[in-house]
């Protein structure tokens, strides 16, 4: 892709107990990133400098982890939150999924842990229970999307959940934005991770072995 330099290694996870990494986001501070294994693991973050070495852990309270998928980061009202997808359903199953966000710390230090309570969302889709292993945020918004992984046909489903939703107790059924079409089949066109550059203008979704940039309206 002409618009972008060969990829370059920065650095290893050093943290042992990072045996799935999954998501993915930096921290506010620009000094490192945020990450979490994929199914399980406990409801865990780990931060991580720019070279992969450990800063501590927060321990989600009260959160259960049925399959974290993907992790972003963007605003909650005057705050920037990390908010983590509870998304993934590899067999298609499962009548709800949740989203969680809480209000994005400082990294605790190497070897410390902070706990924190997380506010929760519990979503479905419109047309059924989905897999799905992408989510990202809006940085002008706060809205999230969230990408669906499609083993059936070369094609990913995008939902939103708007940022008023938070606002609300009950449960929340996903509006469907479209769909992202893929080449190739199998894995090739199965979506695992998505993410909103900082000025919100592209939307940046990976399978396997590609990705696509697309422009967001």
């Amino acid at each position: 892709c002409s618009a972008f330099e060969p990829p370059e290694l920065v650095g290893r996870f050093h943290d042992l107990a990072i045996d799935e990494a999954s998501g993915l986001t930096f921290q506010a501070s620009g000094a490192g990133f945020w990450t979490h294994n994929d199914s399980g693991d406990a409801a865990h973050l780990y931060a991580l400098d720019l070279e992969g070495k450990p800063l501590g852990m927060i321990e989600l309270e009260d959160t259960l982890a049925i399959d974290f998928e993907d992790l972003s980061a963007g605003p909650c009202g005057d705050e920037r939150c990390l908010y983590v997808g509870d998304i993934g359903d590899n067999a298609a199953r499962r009548d709800a999924i949740t989203v969680y966000r809480l209000i994005e710390p400082e990294p605790p230090g190497p070897g410390q842990t902070l706990t924190q309570r997380p506010e929760r969302l519990i979503l479905s889709y419109p047309d059924g229970p989905t897999d799905a292993e992408g989510l990202a945020v809006d940085p002008r918004t706060g809205d999230v999307l969230i990408i669906s992984k499609n083993r059936d046909e070369p094609t990913s489903a995008v939902y939103r959940l708007v940022a008023s939703a938070w606002e609300r107790s009950a449960p929340v059924v996903l509006e469907r934005l479209g769909q992202i079409a893929w080449q190739g089949e199998g894995l090739a066109a199965q979506a695992t991770a998505a993410e909103i550059d900082p000025t919100g203008t592209h939307l940046f979704v990976q399978t396997y072995t590609q990705g696509q940039r697309i422009k967001l309206e």
